[in-house]
């Protein structure tokens, strides 16, 4: 009977033993990640799943589709996550990293699904909540949105971020006046946090409320947001002031920034087209975010709704051959 237990207690010094290692490794591949060293991430991360340590080998299936996705892989990563998937267990982290993955990847139904589930294993984990309300509103589901995100501030009320998580719920369910009041608290309770004074600036130009609008961009600006985004929203705030010259050299300041980051080119080819009514300016902003994203449909789309109205057929002609090679439903 001693022998037995001898040996049973040796067993179990050998299985921490050999965890400790695995995590050892495991965390040297995370430090590659951050090295950016993506190969030998990579390949650090395949030793850990071959040591078939079930928790410490779902979280290196996880690493290795961030080193695909540095990698450009995403393909790759895609098919990588799905064995992440089918290894998870209910570990809230490794569900939450899983939904994060999806969330990067642009499947918004499956971020859901698994931070949901990470939420459900550990509720007390706020960190899970604002990437699960974008995901549900990126999935249209805008009612559970605003749902969970009012739960967030009923359980934390004097939490700066709940509030501002529900004010994005709000300004993506179309309801600014709501949102605005809920990024005001979100400001109230933290002045300097600049995203939230960037979101509050885009929730008042929603209700038109122009100069506190431009007046909270500046802010935003001040508390260190994004400047082409606060730009973008400054010369929307000052066109529809009549401060028309103005707005036209602050988007034009944009201009450099914007063509390397997409989500600002979107943002400026709108101002272009919608509010300073000058649509040829949108159209090399619309072929640089296609050539950042060229799967993304919705730079097609506007440049041949934009070159239609302009009269520029060469342009229309090439974006709707460029749309008909990703989607040739959508061109027809």
């Amino acid at each position: 009977m001693a022998k037995k237990t001898k040996r049973a207690k040796q067993a179990k010094h050998d299985q921490g033993s050999g965890s400790r290692l695995t995590q050892s490794i495991l965390s040297m591949g995370y430090r590659q990640l951050g090295e950016r060293q993506s190969e030998a991430a990579l390949d650090t991360f395949g030793h850990v799943i071959a040591r078939r340590d079930n928790h410490l080998s779902s979280e290196a299936m996880l690493g290795s589709v961030i080193a695909r996705l540095q990698l450009g892989e995403v393909d790759d990563a895609a098919i990588q996550l799905r064995y992440a998937v089918a290894s998870a267990t209910d570990d809230p982290i490794v569900l939450k990293e899983i939904g994060l993955m999806y969330s990067d990847l642009g499947m918004p139904h499956d971020a859901a699904a698994f931070l949901t589930r990470a939420m459900a294993e550990d509720p007390d984990d706020f960190s899970i909540m604002s990437p699960l309300v974008s995901a549900l509103l990126s999935t249209g589901a805008h009612d559970d949105a605003v749902r969970m995100a009012k739960s967030a501030v009923k359980a934390r009320p004097q939490d700066a971020e709940a509030h501002r998580i529900l004010g994005v719920a709000y300004m993506a369910d179309m309801k600014p006046s709501r949102s605005v009041k809920s990024l005001e608290r979100a400001v109230e309770l933290e002045p300097d946090d600049s995203e939230s004074l960037h979101y509050l600036a885009m929730a008042l130009a929603r209700v038109g409320r122009w100069k506190e609008s431009y007046a909270r961009f500046e802010e935003a600006a001040a508390a260190g947001a994004p400047k082409p985004m606060t730009d973008v929203g400054r010369a929307t705030a000052l066109y529809h002031m009549g401060r028309t010259d103005e707005a036209l050299a602050t988007a034009e300041d944009a201009i450099p920034v914007a063509m390397d980051d997409i989500e600002p080119a979107y943002m400026l080819a709108f101002f272009y087209t919608c509010d300073a009514q000058a649509p040829e300016r949108a159209l090399p902003l619309l072929e640089r975010a296609a050539e950042l994203e060229p799967l993304e449909l919705g730079a097609y789309i506007q440049l041949m709704e934009i070159a239609a109205d302009i009269g520029d057929q060469k342009r229309f002609d090439e974006a709707c051959s460029a749309l008909h090679s990703i989607d040739p439903d959508m061109a027809d």
